[in-house]
């Protein structure tokens, strides 16, 4: 139920999860406070956890089962702690999305005819046209930003699907790796990649870090708008995002634009740095093996410490 393995869904609700805020209850024995955001009936909240003395929080635990709903607090939460927020996947996006319509309109006292239901793969929209109300865009350059500041999952794979739609007709992931490998292609990379998804759980997928390096070297070569638009995506050091406290001391804090990689075993930081002299360098650090991710850090940072001060 991590919020950053959420399932993909076309239509997506608060990242496809549930805001489950936690408070100790009046007194020692008690059963804790539970708050849900967006309060819905799609999601089903068991309160099984009880109010202890003390301080602690460790002692909770939070699940939900695969392929339902029901979630489940457990444990105790001390009397002294303050309200904390879980962000818990939900199963089925779509359905979440449509309940929570629903539900909104009817608290506004729109009354909605039915329940909501999934369209069928085989819908054609032409034998019952809908009417178009309103419409919503969110801008690349805002999308990209959350997706390298704050590593969010979800919305990297929403863009790898955006982009089989634009290309191919239809935005399913095996159509939008197909859309970035065309896009790949013409840049003349040193070596190949693989990819499985957009976001990079997958365990398959594969990239060098040459490949990186000149990947990004090559952004640097597009129109400025577009280059702007990627570099600024970056989390800088101390900023919003993964960089906020790492390489914070001068004269890293105002010379590295980076994104850092994650998976079990794996840490990861590639960006770009401005050496003392002014020269802009595009870098690609891939650990694997990692037993020690704060180590893994460590030996990053060092180098690019390292490589600012190259002449």
């Amino acid at each position: 139920e991590d919020w950053f393995a959420a399932q993909v869904a076309a239509l997506s609700l608060n990242d496809n999860c549930l805001d489950v805020t936690l408070r100790p209850g009046p007194a020692v024995g008690e059963p804790i406070g539970i708050t849900a955001s967006p309060a819905t009936a799609w999601v089903r909240v068991v309160n099984a956890a009880k109010t202890a003395p003390g301080k602690g929080d460790d002692k909770i635990k939070i699940e939900r089962a695969s392929g339902a709903n029901d979630v489940r607090v457990s444990g105790l939460l001390g009397l002294q702690c303050s309200p904390g927020t879980h962000f818990i996947t939900v199963h089925d996006p779509v359905m979440y999305f449509g309940t929570v319509l629903k539900e909104t309109l009817a608290r506004k006292g729109i009354a909605v005819r039915g329940e909501p239901q999934a369209v069928p793969p085989d819908h054609d929209p032409s034998a019952r046209p809908a009417e178009h109300l309103t419409e919503h865009r969110s801008p690349l350059p805002r999308i990209l930003q959350v997706v390298n500041r704050r590593s969010q999952n979800l919305h990297a794979e929403l863009l790898l699907r955006t982009l089989g739609l634009q290309s191919k007709g239809k935005g399913t992931r095996a159509n939008g790796i197909a859309a970035v490998e065309e896009a790949l292609a013409p840049l003349g990379l040193p070596d190949p990649l693989v990819l499985e998804d957009g976001c990079g759980l997958a365990r398959g997928n594969r990239v060098t870090a040459r490949t990186l390096a000149a990947l990004l070297a090559r952004m640097l070569g597009q129109p400025e708008e577009v280059r702007r638009m990627f570099t600024e995506s970056l989390p800088v050091p101390g900023g919003e995002g993964s960089l906020a406290r790492r390489l914070t001391e001068e004269p890293c804090r105002t010379r590295v634009k980076a994104k850092t990689g994650y998976i079990n075993g794996v840490s990861t930081l590639s960006g770009y740095l401005e050496t003392r002299q002014g020269k802009v360098v595009a870098f690609s650090i891939l650990v694997n093996g990692a037993t020690d991710v704060s180590r893994a850090q460590q030996l990053q940072d060092a180098i690019v410490k390292a490589a600012i001060e190259l002449e």
